[in-house]
Formats: C-alpha cells, sequence, structure tokens
C-alpha cells in the first residue's frame, strides 16, 4: 500500500496535499467537524451496504447524489473516466471535499459477481491509515 503523499502524486502529478476542493457551497455541511463527518458517512454507509450491488457506478452515483445534498459537489461517473470506462475487479477514488477533507471510494468484486463498495469522508490521517492498509473498512 502506497503513503498518501504517493498516492496524490501518481493521480496529480504534484507534491504534497494540493488537490483543491471541487466545490462547496457557503451552507455545506462542516466536514471538519468530526460529528457531521459521521453523520455524513453513516448516510454513505446506508447507500453502499444495501443490496448486492451490480455496478460500483450506480452507487457512486447514489454518493454523489448525498454528497451534494450535504453541499459538496464531485466529479459524474462519466468525468472519472481511468476509473469507471471499463469496469475492473476492484478500484477506488480519492476526491477532495474540502481543505484537508477527502471521500474514499473503492470497490471490490466478490466470489458471487458482486461489488463490495465503501465510501468513506475521511481527514488526511484517516485517509493515510486506509491507503497504508491499516483501516481498510468492509472493501
Amino acid at each position: 500500500m502506497q503513503a498518501l503523499r504517493d498516492h496524490i502524486k501518481e493521480h496529480t502529478g504534484e507534491e504534497g496535499f494540493t488537490l483543491p476542493s471541487f466545490a462547496s457551497h457557503t451552507d455545506a455541511v462542516d466536514l471538519h467537524n468530526p460529528e457531521s463527518r459521521d453523520a455524513l458517512n453513516f448516510t454513505l454507509s446506508d447507500i453502499t451496504d444495501g443490496p448486492e450491488a451490480v455496478d460500483p457506478v450506480i452507487l457512486y452515483e447514489r454518493v454523489r447524489e448525498a454528497l451534494y445534498g450535504a453541499g459538496y459537489s464531485i466529479p459524474s461517473s462519466t468525468e472519472l473516466l481511468d476509473t469507471f470506462s471499463e469496469i475492473e475487479p476492484d478500484g477506488d477514488e480519492v476526491l477532495a471535499l474540502a481543505p484537508g477533507v477527502f471521500l474514499y471510494f473503492a470497490f471490490c468484486k466478490d466470489d458471487s459477481g458482486y461489488y463490495d463498495v465503501l465510501a468513506e469522508v475521511v481527514n488526511e490521517e484517516e485517509l493515510e491509515e486506509i491507503l497504508n492498509g491499516e483501516d481498510v473498512g468492509s472493501v
């Protein structure tokens, strides 16, 4: 598992935490507040822990809608061609929502042909743990 800085450099070609946030509204949920993050993550887990997923793109779009309702806009699945153009057995994406706050979205195909999906809003420290394999959630 690679370090967060290496992961960001690989995906952006830049050093350090320079990912810009995509868009947020002034009345957006404060994702720096751990209680707000936990509440949003509860909603995201309801989306991803539902019935068996045959297509992670559908769940990504539902996560995108939930984030929009919280005041944050992320690219559509069609804009993330590297991740979703040809569905692989597994993949992940890290998107900046606000300075120091990220959406980690990951999926992997299980033996029955369905996908296990994880969508979690995390801070830099939590993302570092995930990318280092210390806290992989349900995927």
